[in-house]
Formats: structure tokens, C-alpha cells, sequence
């Protein structure tokens, strides 16, 4: 399915609009004077000198324009970090990735899209993570790897760990007859280390890292430790939480910030039924109009986006039947792809479907972006995958229809290759056990608040630091995690 340009157009946003939090957050977004305009124009074009000639002057005011100036400059410093491949490096990796092939293909893949690439101050820049995104989009490219390789570039079924955990959730929760099952008691050990030089020697370090949130599904929080000592977990209603800590940039060496802490985590598994969905009545949408409602930049219900959730859910009245067809669309629509970072892009969800690919977190906000067009309430949610065969950060979604209330939905992870219906099924509706849910929203405030620009402002779940001087980007520090269990529940 192919879409016009001007369905994908994103609305002017007028500053009225946007909350202090959102303009803080997302700068990019706010109406500026003629000179601010022309240097956003001339980034997005490439022309990072001239962007930066017109921001120049301005980097010191503290007015909202000022604020925006510098947003923009530092933007223009992560898309390079985001694209640090030059024709020869790229070349190189093909060239080892495929055994060789005519260079004259990577012009036809980018010309069809599917070799990111930009053009800044006159040369070509490549993704960093360009010939894995090449390989999952382009059916050209994938049979040059498989033919070099000798093995499907995809993988043949699901990972046999998850796929086994999600059988064990739907026995449990069919035997039950209860929603949250299968608890599994973790021990999680976070740790975030500044590297040597990010900071000067004896600068305040602030340092903000990921923690559980408590819900239905993760209970018995406990805090074990924090180095330094006396990390301060953020209040149970912020929508991202947080433990905060401090230091001083030491002398020599790294600085290092780490959490140790337990929890529960339950899987959760509703067992739908569409004949059981009801209507939403009028007490119901007020309540629940902040997630039925645009929120820019990244949940924008533009034309093109109405146009295309009236397209999907046809005649059908049924709200979880409409959301499964959103759903199902997803799925047979877009293709997950390795992002890049989610600060660099105007508007994610209208990348995601101009591109028709993106990771969890486009996938997720592009799926709400539908639901919430389509008169269905939906909420971001995100945090880590934490076993069940991997670990890793991973974003999803949930959705409201009575009388179940909220539901999870993971448009990345889509359907499970499996005979069983409800096992294919699975991601639409339930959530395993081995997930850390960190963030019930995107871009929300942190606590204590930062005072820099965020390395993320959309997502939590690699942490932020800062100091006196500024924000300290991920180029400037690395993360770890590891998960064990912490004992046996009866």
C-alpha cells in the first residue's frame, strides 16, 4: 500500500498547544522566528553549515528561541553519530558481508530507500547500522547475504525459550481462570560508567537510571543498593521512574553508577473474547480523552493517519475486532529495522510509515497514532525484555476496551510462528513474565527534573546523566544489565 506525500504531511503545531514539559522536551517543534525556520530547513536539507551559521548567533539567549538554537545544534551533532559511514566504509562491510557484488547496486538501494543514507554538507553519510536495516528491507540485497552465507538471513521460528514461556503463560492463565500469571522472582543489577574525560575532574555528576514501576504485574519492589549509597527512587505515580543519583567526576578514571534491585513479574493474559467487547460510553471518553487526543510531536492524528485507520477498520464496530485489524495491518506493513536515535526525528510515527519500517518504540507510537484515529484509547508503555532467551530495551503498547480495561499489544514482537491460534495471537492482547515495565508514558518528567537537554527525551531506559556544564550523551558513557533470579516462587 502506497501513500501520498501529502497524507504524511504533519500538522502545524501552534505553541498554544504544548505543555511546558513538552517544550522543554521537545524544542524542535516550536514556532521561531525566520532565522530559527531557515536553519531547521536547511539541517533537514543537509546543510549543517549553513544551519549552523544562522544558530551561531543566537546559542547564548535565554529566550524560547535560544532554548530551540541550541536543541537544533545538538540534533545536528547526534544524526552525525547516528551516521558515521562514509561510501568506503560502507563499501567495505557489503563487500565482507556479501563476497562481493557489482557497487553499482548501492546507488539503486538507495535510490529505493532501503540503504539509509544523508547527504550532509555535500557527502554521503551511511547509517551506522545501514546494511542490517538493507538486508530486512531489500529482497535483493537478502538473497546476495543468503546465497554468501549459505542460510536464511531470517530465522526460522520463534526463539524456543519465549515460545515456550508463552504456551506456559496461556495454560496458566486457561487453568486459572486468572489474568496475572506465572511469577517470576528477579534480581536486576543496573550500572551506567561515565568514561574518563566526559566530565572535568571534581564536576557534579547527575545521574538518573531505569526502575520498575508497580502495577497488577510487578510487585514486591525492593531497592537493594546503590552506588553510590543513597539513590532515591522516584515517586510510584511518575510515568517514568527513576533511581537518582549523584557523584563528583573523579581524578582518574571512569565514574560508575549502578542500581541493584528485585522484583515480580507476572505475565499477563486476559483471554479476549470479541463477542464480551463493549462500546465506550460518554463518562468513559472523558476519562479517558488524553489517549484518544493528539500529543506532538509524535502522536499527531494528521489527515493521513485518520484516512488510514478509516481504511483498516472498514465497516467494523467492534472496538477490539477494530484493533485487531490495526494490528494485523502492522504486522503484514511494517518491517522492524534498527533505529535511529528517536531525538533525531521530527515526528516518529510519520518516519515509521513513510519508511514502512522502524524498531519497537516507531512501531509502538505509529500503532497508538492508528488506534487513538480509530476512537480506541491507546497508552505508550516500555522498559526491557529481561529473559525468556534475551535481554534488551524494548518498547510496546496499550490499548483500552471495556471490560478489560487496558491491554497490551507489541506490533515489533506480531505474531508467533505456531499452529495455535492463541499462541500466534499472543501479542495482541497479553505480555510475558520477562518484561521490566519502566515507563506508562513517553516523554514525561523526570524526577528530580534534568536541567539539560535529555539524550532521550521520548523513551527511559538506558539512563541520563548530566553535569554543571551539560547534558553527557550516550557517546559518553556505557550501560550494562544483568538478570538472574532471586528465588523460587511457591
Amino acid at each position: 500500500m502506497r501513500f501520498s506525500l501529502l497524507l504524511l504531511s504533519i500538522l502545524v503545531i501552534p505553541s498554544s498547544i504544548l505543555s511546558a514539559q513538552e517544550r522543554a522536551l521537545f524544542p524542535g517543534i516550536l514556532p521561531g522566528p525566520p532565522w530559527l525556520e531557515k536553519a531547521r530547513n536547511s539541517a533537514d536539507k543537509g546543510d549543517f553549515a549553513g544551519a549552523r551559521a544562522l544558530l551561531l548567533p543566537h546559542l547564548g539567549e535565554g529566550s524560547p528561541a535560544g532554548w530551540a538554537a541550541r536543541w537544533e545544534w545538538a540534533r545536528m551533532g547526534r544524526i552525525l553519530l547516528d551516521f558515521p559511514l562514509g561510501p568506503s566504509a560502507l563499501l567495505e562491510k557489503l563487500q565482507q558481508d556479501l563476497d562481493g557484488f557489482p557497487e553499482d547496486r548501492i546507488a539503486r538501494w538507495r535510490a529505493r530507500g532501503t540503504l539509509l543514507a544523508r547527504v550532509i554538507d555535500g557527502k554521503v553519510r551511511y547509517f551506522e547500522s545501514a546494511s542490517g536495516r538493507l538486508y530486512r528491507l531489500d529482497s535483493e540485497a537478502r538473497a546476495l547475504w543468503e546465497k554468501a552465507r549459505g542460510r536464511p538471513f531470517f530465522s526460522r521460528g520463534p526463539n524456543p525459550g519465549r515460545l515456550a514461556h508463552v504456551k506456559e503463560v496461556l495454560r496458566a492463565a486457561g487453568a486459572s481462570g486468572n489474568r496475572y500469571v506465572v511469577p517470576k522472582r528477579l534480581e536486576i543489577r543496573y550500572r551506567i560508567t561515565v568514561k574518563k574525560g566526559a566530565a572535568p575532574p571534581g564536576a557534579r555528576l547527575r545521574c538518573w537510571l531505569p526502575f520498575p514501576r508497580e502495577s497488577e504485574r510487578q510487585r514486591e519492589i525492593r531497592l537493594v543498593r546503590t552506588v553510590p549509597p543513597g539513590g532515591i527512587p522516584a515517586p510510584r505515580k511518575a510515568l517514568q521512574r527513576t533511581v537518582y543519583l549523584e557523584r563528583f567526576m573523579p581524578a582518574r578514571g571512569p565514574a560508575r553508577f549502578e542500581e541493584v534491585f528485585r522484583c515480580t513479574f507476572l505475565a499477563s493474559a486476559p483471554g479476549l473474547d470479541p463477542s464480551k467487547a463493549e462500546h465506550l460510553d460518554p463518562a468513559d471518553r472523558k476519562r479517558l480523552a488524553p489517549f484518544l487526543a493528539d500529543r506532538p510531536p509524535h502522536v499527531v492524528l494528521s489527515t493521513g493517519i485518520r484516512r488510514i485507520a478509516a481504511r483498516v477498520g472498514g465497516d467494523v464496530k467492534n472496538p477490539l475486532l477494530r484493533a485487531r485489524r490495526i494490528f494485523q495491518w502492522m504486522e503484514d506493513h511494517v518491517t522492524w529495522v534498527p533505529a535511529r536515535e528517536y531525538s533525531t526525528m521530527r515526528c516518529i510515527p510519520l518516519t515509521c510509515l513513510r519508511e514502512r519500517s522502524g524498531d519497537c518504540g516507531m512501531q509502538a507510537l505509529l500503532m497508538i497514532s492508528l488506534l487513538r484515529a480509530a476512537g480506541i484509547p491507546a497508552r505508550w508503555q516500555s522498559g526491557w525484555g529481561i529473559g525468556a532467551g534475551s535481554v534488551g530495551m524494548h518498547d510496546w503498547l496499550r490499548f483500552y476496551v471495556k471490560p478489560w480495561g487496558w491491554i497490551h499489544a507489541d506490533p515489533a514482537r506480531g505474531f508467533i510462528r505456531d499452529k495455535d491460534r492463541s499462541v500466534r495471537w499472543f501479542h495482541f492482547g497479553s505480555l510475558d513474565s520477562y518484561r521490566l515495565v519502566v515507563n506508562d508514558g513517553w516523554g514525561a518528567p523526570l524526577v528530580p527534573a534534568k536541567v539539560h537537554f535529555r539524550s532521550e527525551p521520548v523513551d527511559f531506559q538506558r539512563g541520563e546523566v548530566e553535569w554543571e556544564g551539560g547534558n553527557l550523551y550516550f557517546d559518553s558513557w556505557t550501560w550494562s544489565i544483568d538478570v538472574k533470579e532471586a528465588g523460587k516462587i511457591e
